[in-house]
């Protein structure tokens, strides 16, 4: 969809204010050129609702990127979180965190959430994509196996769809690069939106 205007993206300067390799890599498969640079930022925002929480830490990013210089034409930022039984799980601080986030899931549903911020000259779009993920029954040696592997430990939820977390997904609805982190169909459509309303 966004094949015909990439020339003119590419010759802007933009910014993906993050250090994830998924999202860089997202977003270099679509074809966007971009730098990284990683947000300064406090993210251990205490707000309880899972979409507003991820807004939040997707603004702050994009901020504190502004804040160290103006040479851009579009920050991007992003923030995901997983929404479970009105609890929000983030990254895990340990394996034993990770363990008891795993254990929540298994065998349930639940919401990935990501909180994204395009930061142009005029002015910010912000908006949220979920995705429903159902988990098989999770058995614990499993878990554990997962857990030391170490893939889920800077994954929020402590899974990652596009690894060896994906034994682990009995079905998904909606964005499934939503839970990689970066919901890429959606960011495309709003960066045309810019394009048309002159905002980059």
């Amino acid at each position: 969809m966004i094949l015909h205007l990439l020339d003119y993206f590419n010759s802007k300067q933009i910014i993906l204010a993050s250090q994830s390799p998924r999202r860089s890599q997202l977003l270099t498969e679509i074809g966007l050129q971009f730098r990284t640079v990683p947000a300064n930022c406090d993210e251990n925002t205490v707000e309880p609702d899972g979409e507003k929480r991820a807004l939040m830490n997707a603004v702050m990013k994009v901020e504190a990127i502004a804040r160290q210089s103006d040479q851009f034409d579009l920050i991007i930022g992003s923030d995901t979180v997983v929404s479970y039984n009105s609890q929000i799980f983030e990254k895990p601080n340990s394996k034993a965190e990770a363990e008891w986030m795993l254990s929540q899931l298994s065998g349930t549903s639940h919401e990935v959430i990501t909180g994204v911020c395009l930061k142009f000259k005029k002015q910010e779009v912000k908006f949220s994509e979920k995705t429903t993920v159902q988990f098989f029954q999770l058995q614990k040696p499993f878990i554990t196996l997962y857990i030391d592997s170490g893939e889920p430990m800077d994954k929020a939820g402590a899974y990652g769809i596009q690894g060896t977390g994906a034994s682990f997904v009995h079905s998904i609805s909606g964005c499934f690069y939503n839970v990689m982190g970066l919901p890429v169909s959606r960011i495309c459509q709003e960066l045309m939106n810019a394009y048309s309303g002159r905002l980059i």
